[in-house]
This record gives C-alpha cells, sequence and structure tokens, in this order.
C-alpha cells in the first residue's frame, strides 16, 4: 500500500495515491474519472486515540466507497490517514560515517522537531498522548528519558533532512521520531520511528 503525505487509499489489485504534493492532484473522494458515482459510503471509526485527520496513524479509522460507471468497472477502495515517515539513510547507520535523518511526508511548509530517546526504553506498541488541545501524539518513546533535537523546516513537499556523524558508537543506542507542526504551528502527528 503506497501512502502521500495526508491519505493512504487502496483498492483490491492496486493502490492509488491520493491528494499528494508529489502527484498530480486527486482527491481521494473521486480517484476515477469524473463521470463515475460513489456509493457505499462507510465510516469505520477508529478504537484507539488516533483521529481521522491527515499525519495520524492508518488506525485512525476507515472511509470506504465503491466507484461505478454502472457498465464497465466497480472498484471498491478505502481511505486512511498516513503519518509522515523518519528514516536513517547513509553508511553511518551501521558504522562510522555520516548518515541523514529524513523526514518525509510531513505537513507542507510546516516544521519537524526531532526527538529521540534510550533504544533500550523504546515500545513497538505505541501510547497515545492526547491532551485535546492538538492532535493524538503516539509514540514509543520512554516519556520520562526523551531529549528533544534540532527543528527541521519541511519543504512543499513535506520533506526535510539533516546529517549527522556517527563516531562507531551509536549503533542500537537510541530511537529517533519527529513531532510534526503544521505552518500555522499547530501540533498535527508524530512520524514513525527509525532505530539505529
Amino acid at each position: 500500500m503506497r501512502s502521500t503525505s495526508r491519505w493512504t487509499t487502496s483498492r483490491p489489485a492496486r493502490t492509488r495515491c491520493c491528494a499528494s504534493d508529489r502527484a498530480p492532484r486527486r482527491r481521494p473522494w473521486s480517484p476515477g474519472p469524473t463521470f463515475n458515482t460513489i456509493s457505499g459510503l462507510e465510516f469505520v471509526p477508529a478504537t484507539t486515540g488516533a483521529t481521522f485527520t491527515p499525519f495520524q496513524p492508518q488506525h485512525g479509522g476507515t472511509l470506504r466507497y465503491v466507484t461505478t460507471d454502472f457498465f464497465s468497472t466497480w472498484e471498491r477502495y478505502e481511505v486512511r490517514p498516513a503519518r509522515p515517515t523518519l528514516s536513517l539513510t547513509g553508511v553511518g547507520v551501521g558504522g562510522p560515517g555520516p548518515f541523514d535523518v529524513v523526514v518525509d511526508a510531513g505537513p507542507a511548509n510546516g516544521l519537524a522537531l526531532v526527538v529521540y530517546g534510550p533504544q533500550s526504553l523504546y515500545s513497538p506498541v505505541e501510547l497515545p498522548i492526547v491532551t485535546g488541545l492538538f492532535a493524538p501524539l503516539f509514540t514509543g518513546l520512554d516519556p520520562f528519558t526523551f531529549l528533544y533535537g534540532p527543528y527541521l523546516p519541511l519543504d512543499a513537499a513535506g520533506h526535510a533532512s539533516i546529517g549527522y556523524v556517527n563516531p562507531g558508537t551509536w549503533i542500537g543506542n537510541a530511537a529517533i521520531q519527529a513531532v510534526c507542526v503544521d505552518p500555522l504551528l499547530g501540533i498535527v502527528g508524530t512520524s514513525t520511528t527509525a532505530l539505529n
């Protein structure tokens, strides 16, 4: 399943992107030709603290619908939130040398605050931090030991990166995640977590 900067859209046998900043604009409610009709609209709410908004985990709810031209096609789609990704690239990930922390599919022209904590205290089961002031934040980092890193300005495609040099002692030590902020300084969610 491919994800875009805001939503993931899927259907059996193939996946179609929608609302991407890097692809031609297509709305999730009109993925096919303009003469197709939508029916069977169904919303399945989240069973966790996630919300059905951009930049949230995929388990934040699902919108299902069917499109047809009443002649040759019948397609069922599912639309889910898609969260930003954080990845580590470069030779310094596996040993001494330079590496990059890369954030993709974040809010266009927003910010990404890099946070990190000890990998030994990281939990793969992410817990929601819900305050009611901003979107729920999902993290597996230990809330009492994580540290704030730099703010990264995201470009119009929601991409940012920053370079570091691993002296050879950072392997297996840190879990790294980004808190994403939109251009109006509203916290919209967290990225996936990368382990080094």
